[in-house]
């Protein structure tokens, strides 16, 4: 019983351990991903161009002073709804 009793608490300490670390690793993927291609640029023209939307850049200020830069894509018929990613 008592042997029981340490494998299940050895098997629990590493599913903690190894959650951990995947959630560190998906976290620091989610955080930084990794460099868009160099064509995603002409892609997104071509999209715009295509649908006939605009992109606009913006940025927003918090009140401790972070500053958050982004764009954002009108369409051409908007229905009032967004979506922000």
């Amino acid at each position: 019983m008592r042997r029981l009793v340490y494998i299940v608490i050895a098997l629990l300490g590493i599913a903690a351990v190894g959650s951990a670390y995947i959630g560190s690793q998906m976290g620091a993927a989610m955080l930084h991903p990794p460099h868009l291609s160099s064509l995603r640029p002409g892609e997104t023209a071509q999209m715009l161009f295509r649908t006939g939307a605009t992109k606009e850049d913006f940025s927003v200020g918090a009140k401790e002073g972070t500053e958050l830069r982004g764009w954002k894509v009108r369409p051409l018929a908007p229905i009032g709804d967004w979506v922000l990613l």
